[in-house]
């Protein structure tokens, strides 16, 4: 039986069956991975043969699972252990293009889409995404976002809890404009500024400025569309 891997043996914060089932299906020997957070995926990364990069803040964690892995007879020689908070530790990590990454580490607001900035520009095409406790709203905005970019195909959501997504195009970092969701979700908060700044344009009798006013809105929005 496993032990606990977490807060000092008392704790077992282990990602889902189904998401250990989807890992030991998608990653073959050699293939470099990355996961914020560790615990019993970690050994399953190890026992695949993954080059393996496990940035984790905890270096009780990291004691606690190699001295699991000894107790399976899993070799962590193909793995590498980054202590640190995911937000340190990812902008200066050197890894070769990534084949498969986990999003598991700090969930509190931004760190999970801190997350995703650093290492989907890392993924290889046909790569898969996989970002845990997506019932959190921290996760679930990322896959809100990413349900409205071409580049992503989502592939699962496993018990409501951890999104699946594979990348099917080259990374590319777009401004808002290109953005579909982004776009969506600000649709009504740029009407109710409009409005609420046109009425006080009314309020203060400064009615006949308002059509150049609005004039000057289209001509932000359509240099916006021209940004990368």
């Amino acid at each position: 039986m496993t032990n606990h891997l977490h807060r000092e043996g008392e704790a077992a914060w282990d990602i889902a069956p189904a998401v250990l089932k989807i890992l030991e299906q998608e990653v073959t020997p050699g293939a470099v991975t990355l996961e914020t957070g560790a615990g019993r995926s970690t050994l399953v990364f190890a026992k695949a043969g993954a080059r393996h990069h496990c940035v984790t803040p905890s270096q009780d964690e990291v004691a606690r699972i190699v001295a699991q892995a000894q107790r399976e007879g899993v070799s962590l020689e193909t793995v590498r252990f980054h202590l640190g908070f995911s937000q340190d530790v990812l902008p200066g990590l050197k890894t070769p293009p990534l084949d498969l990454a986990l999003i598991d580490g700090g969930h509190g607001f931004p760190i999970p889409a801190l997350d995703w900035q650093f290492i989907a520009p890392r993924l290889k095409v046909g790569g898969v995404l996989i970002i845990d406790d997506v019932d959190l709203w921290t996760g679930a905005m990322i896959v809100d976002f990413l349900r409205g970019e071409r580049a992503w195909r989502e592939e699962a959501i496993l018990r409501g809890r951890s999104a699946v997504f594979r990348l099917i195009a080259p990374f590319t970092h777009h401004e808002w404009t290109k953005q579909p969701t982004v776009v969506a979700k600000s649709r009504w908060t740029q009407t109710k500024r409009k409005a609420i700044n046109a009425f006080g344009m009314v309020l203060a009798g400064r009615i006949g400025e308002i059509g150049g006013r609005l004039a000057h809105e289209r001509r932000l929005a359509e240099a916006a569309k021209k940004d990368y």
